[in-house]
Formats: structure tokens, sequence, C-alpha cells
């Protein structure tokens, strides 16, 4: 019993970090999508307002 719990103690040892790792990944990733996202939604207002018939 000792040793299951050991080997499980040791892979969660290991398994922490990986996890930590792709949690941050994910997370920059996330960020960085929204900021191309945002930076999009940005381009496409000015190009609208830009086009508008209505601009003087």
């Amino acid at each position: 019993m000792d040793d299951v719990l050991g080997g499980l103690r040791q892979s969660l040892m290991i398994a922490s970090p990986i996890a930590e790792t792709l949690a941050r990944r994910r997370q920059e990733s996330r960020r960085q999508q929204e900021h191309q996202d945002a930076q999009a939604q940005r381009a496409l207002s000015l190009s609208v307002t830009m086009a508008s018939p209505l601009r003087r």
C-alpha cells in the first residue's frame, strides 16, 4: 500500500509542474488572442468610419 501511495505522490510531483506550465501557456495564448481580437475590432471600426458616406 505504501508503494502505491509513494508512486502516486511521485507521479503528482512530476505532473504538477507540467500542469502549471500548460495552464500558463493556455492563459498566455488566450491573452494574445484577446489582444489580436481587440486590434482587429479597432481596425474594423476605423475602416467602417473611414468608408462612411456621411464622413465629411
